[in-house]
């Protein structure tokens, strides 16, 4: 401590001691944070001299890992210890459990360990308060409670493991007014008792008895699975302070009590399914509102203007509806966090609006307010952090002031889904006050604005924005997510943009007119996981760095003019989910199982962009079908319109976890394996267009999940299996094959139809040896284009993975021509 000095009176001078003013002794000492560093608290210490001492506060230092000394126990008098957020570890000594005049214990926010909560707790008689989140007890006996039933008002055990499928224990703490219990592993009903029991796992309605418990001054009950709507009656909490139910399944109309409890400060409700209308508010003492991602409807009440002490206003994601003016937010001089998001609002706007003081607005998001214009009243408010006027009806030109807005902050700006056509800055101003920064989804026109250095996201794509990246654009070193697609870029992309460095996470130039190279070089530490550069006009060969981008799951080089062998390579990639090398594909991983996730998940949900999800355009059931968000669990191959001449792999029969098999308009020979009917989640199956041959294998009525089916080609013939799907399937499945015969063709068969033979988990005359060395890698030097590219592939499986078997991880496959001409490119 700075002050404490020799010469000075440490009871007078000294800061964090307290003496007795009778006697001179020392009875208070608090240093919490006052950045005391160790790595053990010595037992000879003379700290442990001050035997008169009554109050003692090391919290929020920093002991890396110390354990607690047994020579606490020599300060017999001390009535307050606080040895909280000290990075203490390992086990509680027991001595500690004879400071027996203890009112006040916190422990908490280290990594502490205890043999029993009895033991700790069974000779503290006038113990008010225990704080030990965090702590882990070897045996919790929950009933030692009862031994503190007089004394103990606060009692708080969050994130400490504890299994307990009964609270009833807590029932018989009397004098408890505040628990914190949250982040356990409690189940079933809640009991009646005055809590904080977020994020455990109660389910059922909402506890009546609550409105008994008139001491209440705070009640957190989020993250759990509550249910049912509030209580009606009179709530006859005039202490309450704050009510958290956030997180749970509560539903109806919000009651009248809510608006009415005169101490109220923090009314946090957001995600449940009430409805009904917002009361007018009562309590001038409200700090935070946070009712979002309700069902509510109505209009604001008229009251929120006169919350002069309110900071938080969050009423976004509802079906709200009615006139407010954006003007009166701006009269609450100590609100900083504000959104209407997400309703049926109009937000009047005063053209005259001019602000006679300096806002303390940080937060302002009006997405989907039906706003027309940019309010001219954020002009000149240096305050504001994060501005979000996305999905509105705004047009005209983007102003200067908006784009060159400063502050000691890096800004979020968020302007996309509107119909802004330009900007009235100068063309290629940088946009340097932004860490955030959307323009995507409007009319832009002319040069593409430059990020600055602080940038770390920028959208502008489906703009109509042109001419080159300036060279300039290099200079946001900090960029993780870039996405410029469809927009009428063009010329080359710039050299410095080998040298993005390791946070560039997702980078997507999709549908643009880019010329050139592909100039990445990226390293060995690269955080890239997702790079789309599909539909421009890019040559050369797929750049070999792309092998130290270890994180990589989706890459899309399709539809350029790229010459180059099949990079087979690419199947070392650990993460690798998609490959498109026309106009999609996913990695080899997952297609050999039929996962069924509880839970849907898509790809790019762990990019640190989860509002981010992947465009997949890809064949399925006949159709070409834009996939906005990929399932993790979905898998395709789809290999249509090529040029490949060659077998169909009798391999593929091993993914039984594919949903969608696409080979048609190639030159496919020989006949359709029957090892097809072992993919038992497929749904779709397009075989069409080839040189196909033989009879349709029996096996295939297997495919319970079998929806589309077309085999319209020119030679198959033989008897149309029965039974099962194939039962459903129209004539047009089979349209072109005039030697096919059977339902649902007029053509009879000169034999009686049978049924269908069970299907076989392999073909005929082979085993999974024979497979193995029939995929060997050496038949990547074999054949012409078909044989070449299956190969590689499958080559590459079996090289990389031997016991590819169930383990593989392949989602989508979707090859198509890399080269401008033919599959010669291969052969060197």
């Amino acid at each position: 401590m700075f002050s404490w000095n020799n010469g000075t009176d440490c009871c007078s001078a000294w800061e964090g001691v307290t003496c007795d003013l009778r006697t001179g002794h020392v009875i208070g000492l608090d240093l919490t944070n006052s950045c005391l560093l160790g790595s053990t608290i010595a037992s000879n210490s003379t700290l442990f001299h001050l035997f008169h001492l009554q109050s003692l506060s090391l919290a929020s230092n920093y002991f890396n890992g110390a354990s607690i000394s047994p020579s606490f126990a020599k300060l017999s008098s001390l009535r307050n210890l606080s040895l909280s957020s000290m990075d203490l570890e390992g086990e509680v000594p027991q001595e500690l459990s004879h400071l027996s005049k203890l009112v006040s214990l916190d422990l908490s926010g280290n990594d502490l360990t205890f043999s029993s909560l009895k033991e700790l707790i069974e000779n503290f008689t006038e113990l008010s308060q225990l704080v030990l989140d965090g702590m882990l007890f070897n045996s919790f006996e929950a009933e030692s409670l009862v031994n503190l039933s007089c004394t103990l008002t606060i009692l708080s055990l969050s994130d400490c493991s504890l299994r307990m499928n009964s609270l009833e224990v807590f029932l018989k703490l009397p004098r408890l007014q505040v628990l914190n219990a949250a982040s356990n592993r409690f189940k079933g009903s809640l009991p009646e008792f005055n809590s904080n029991l977020s994020n455990n796992n109660f389910s059922g309605p909402f506890p009546y008895w609550i409105g008994n418990l008139t001491l209440l001054t705070s009640l957190d009950l989020s993250s759990n699975r509550l249910s049912g709507p509030l209580p009606s009656w009179a709530f006859g909490h005039s202490k309450l302070q704050v009510l958290d139910l956030h997180d749970n399944s509560l539903s109806g109309a919000l009651p009248s009590w809510l608006s009415t409890l005169p101490l109220l400060n923090q009314l946090l409700l957001q995600n449940n399914q009430f409805d009904g209308h917002i009361s007018e508010f009562q309590s001038y003492h409200l700090e935070k509102i946070d009712l979002s991602h309700n069902k509510l409807h109505g209009q604001i009440p008229r009251s929120v203007f006169k919350l002069v002490n309110l900071t938080l206003l969050d009423l976004s994601s509802n079906n709200l509806n009615g006139s407010i003016e954006l003007d009166g937010f701006y009269t609450l001089e100590n609100l900083w966090s504000l959104d209407l998001s997400e309703n049926n609002l109009s937000l009047t706007i005063s053209d005259n609006s001019v602000n006679s003081r300096s806002s303390r607005i940080e937060i302002l998001k009006l997405s989907s307010c039906n706003l027309r214009v940019i309010p001219n009243l954020l002009k000149g408010q240096t305050e504001l952090a994060v501005i979000d006027l996305s999905r509105n009806n705004i047009g005209g030109l983007i102003p200067k002031w908006l784009l060159s807005m400063g502050g000691d902050v890096p800004h979020t700006l968020n302007l996309s889904h509107n119909s802004l056509s330009g900007f009235d800055a100068s063309a290629g101003a940088i946009v340097s006050n932004f860490s955030y920064l959307d323009l995507q989804s409007n009319r832009l026109q002319g040069s593409l604005p430059i990020p600055g250095t602080p940038t770390t996201y920028y959208s502008a794509a489906n703009n109509k924005l042109k001419d080159e990246i300036s060279p300039s654009f290099c200079d946001a070193i900090y960029l993780e997510f870039l996405d410029l697609s469809y927009n009428k870029l063009s010329g080359i992309l710039p050299p410095c943009m080998a040298t993005y460095p390791d946070f560039l996470q997702i980078l997507n130039l999709q549908g643009n007119n880019f010329g050139g190279t592909i100039p990445f070089k990226f390293s060995s530490g690269s955080g890239l996981t997702s790079l789309d550069l599909s539909y421009n006009q890019l040559q050369g060969s797929v750049p070999k760095s792309l092998a130290n981008c270890s994180k990589l799951e989706i890459l899309n080089l399709g539809n350029n003019i790229l010459v180059d062998s099949f990079p087979s390579w690419l199947a070392a990639l650990p993460e690798l989910k998609v490959l498109v090398l026309r106009r999609i594909t996913q990695s080899w991983s997952s297609m050999m199982s039929n996962d069924n996730e509880s839970q849907l998940t898509y790809l790019n949900a762990n990019s640190g962009y989860s509002y981010y999800h992947s465009t997949v355009v890809l064949i399925s059931k006949g159709l070409e079908v834009h996939f906005e968000r990929i399932l993790t669990t979905f898998k395709a191959i789809d290999f249509s319109n090529n040029r490949l001449k060659c077998e169909i792999p009798k391999a593929i029969g091993n993914l039984e976890g594919l949903h969608v098999l696409n080979l048609s308009s190639n030159s496919f020979m020989g006949g359709i394996p029957m090892s097809l009917g072992n993919i038992s989640a497929l749904e779709s199956l397009d075989l069409s267009r080839n040189n196909l041959s033989g009879e349709i294998p029996p096996q295939l009525t297997s495919l319970t999940f079998l929806a589309i089916l077309d085999v319209s080609d020119k030679q198959l013939g033989g008897t149309i299996p029965r039974g099962k799907q194939f039962d459903t399937f129209p004539s047009t499945s089979y349209k072109g094959n005039s030697a096919l015969c059977g339902f649902p063709l007029s053509k009879l068969c000169g034999k009686t139809e049978g049924a269908a033979a069970p299907a076989s988990t392999l073909e005929e005359g082979s085993d999974s040896g024979s497979i193995l060395v029939d995929l060997d890698w050496k038949v990547v030097l074999i054949g012409y284009g078909c044989g070449f590219m299956f190969g590689a592939i499958f080559g590459s499986l079996f090289r990389f993975n031997p016991l590819w078997s169930r383990q593989s991880q392949l989602h989508f496959v979707a090859f198509f021509p890399l080269f401008p001409d033919d599959f010669e490119g291969m052969a060197r």
